[in-house]
């Protein structure tokens, strides 16, 4: 897979957008916000679902596959969050080796954009685009 196909954001919140509540409720929030400002640039987007392991995701549809959104802790500090996107083609693509159409790398593009546009407005900082590599070490023990 083209290392374009990942991306990974790693921020940590403002102070006054740290509540005092629940990891669970904090992410269930803001992948709620997430989810809307993608729906907002036109992306129909799938339900949103929590993992038992603290972290939560939803999808964006394509006709080729989709696009995983996905909301985890970083070790940073407990208000430090990394946001996943990832392309995934069906079985059936990878088994043929259909090639991935060109239009992909744009919405890519346009959700990474969405998410930079999203942290701004969070006022989040610290914001680094990370490696994979990277972001699996940073994940909580």
């Amino acid at each position: 897979m083209p290392p374009s196909m990942q991306s990974t954001v790693a921020f940590t919140l403002t102070q006054s957008d740290r509540r005092e509540e629940p990891p669970s409720n904090a992410l269930t929030r803001l992948l709620d916000e997430l989810r809307l400002a993608i729906q907002d640039r036109g992306f129909g987007t799938t339900k949103i679902d929590i993992s038992s392991l603290g972290y939560g995701g939803f999808g964006i549809p394509l006709s080729t596959g989709r696009i995983g959104v996905s909301l985890w802790p970083d070790r940073q500090s407990n208000s430090s969050w990394q946001i996943w996107i990832l392309y995934n083609r069906s079985r059936l693509q990878r088994l043929f080796r259909i090639p991935t159409p060109a239009d992909v790398s744009e919405k890519l593009q346009h959700i990474r954009q969405t998410v930079a546009e999203f942290l701004v407005l969070k006022e989040a900082h610290q914001v680094q685009w990370i490696s994979v590599k990277e972001a699996h070490e940073r994940l909580p023990r």
